[in-house]
């Protein structure tokens, strides 16, 4: 599913639009260390992010 967003969100017709509405959403984006998690770190997005 998320390489089905990852695509749909590249595609060239639609691309910038929706960096725009993602950068919109998300505040700030915060690595934290966690030993489970790949390569060390897990990635905590931080904002609006009931709206994705």
């Amino acid at each position: 599913m998320i390489e089905d967003l990852a695509r749909s969100l590249n595609a060239p017709e639609v691309k910038r639009e929706a960096a725009e509405a993602l950068r919109g959403l998300i505040s700030e984006v915060r690595m934290v260390p966690e030993a489970a998690a790949f390569n060390g770190d897990a990635i905590n997005l931080v904002g609006a992010l009931c709206g994705i």
